[in-house]
């Protein structure tokens, strides 16, 4: 009995970590993710505390029954359902980011000013995303870290986004007006040159 309960120690401190590490994840990113999103998240989460208490109640059942296979088998369910809550999860969260990230891409390919090192990261995101899809897809449990983890890249890179088209903006209008400037400067002078003209040939008519 001591032998099995040594054995059960570390499978049920595994699960238990499992689920924590899970909920700890979650709840990182959950202070990053858009508004939209609060709710799946706040779902998430309760979900993932449901399965800590399963974790829990086959621990004290464990203790009490010395059950360790239903244990064992419980504890795996709980840790694979967390699992599964936490990518659904973690998932909106990359779709989410990934399809911000289009409109200001599109812009980016537009503006007059250098964006090879945004347009680089964001296919290399692209690539990082389509990776994580297929884990997630796969129901493999390395997809949760590789989701949030492209979701909070997505976010950063929009943000630069948004910058460099915010300073192209600037850029654009301060040309036109220096444009519009000599424009005038022109006209001006064409306006002046042709009155010094005018003047000139009325004098000698004079």
């Amino acid at each position: 009995m001591e032998n099995s309960l040594a054995k059960t120690s570390k499978v049920v401190t595994a699960g238990a970590d499992d689920v924590e590490k899970i909920r700890r994840a979650l709840n990182g990113s959950y202070s990053e993710a858009p508004a939209d999103l609060g709710e799946v998240f706040r779902a998430a989460l309760d979900q993932v505390a449901d399965q800590q208490v399963r974790v829990a109640e086959a621990l004290t059942r464990l203790l009490t029954t010395g059950e360790l296979a239903q244990a064992e088998t419980d504890i795996s369910t709980a840790v694979m359902e967390a699992q599964r809550t936490a990518m659904r999860a973690a998932r909106a969260f990359a779709d989410y980011e990934f399809e911000c990230a289009k409109p200001i891409y599109g812009v980016l390919t537009h503006i007059p000013t250098n964006t090879v090192e945004l347009v680089t990261k964001k296919r290399s995101l692209d690539d990082e995303f389509a990776r994580a899809v297929k884990l997630h897809e796969e129901d493999n449990a390395a997809a949760l870290e590789l989701l949030l983890g492209v979701s909070a890249r997505y976010n950063d890179w929009c943000s630069e986004g948004q910058l460099l088209i915010a300073g192209s903006e600037g850029i654009v209008a301060s040309d036109r007006r220096r444009t519009r400037l000599q424009y005038a400067a022109i006209l001006i002078a064409l306006v002046l040159g042709i009155l010094n003209l005018i003047f000139n040939l009325l004098k000698l008519h004079k």
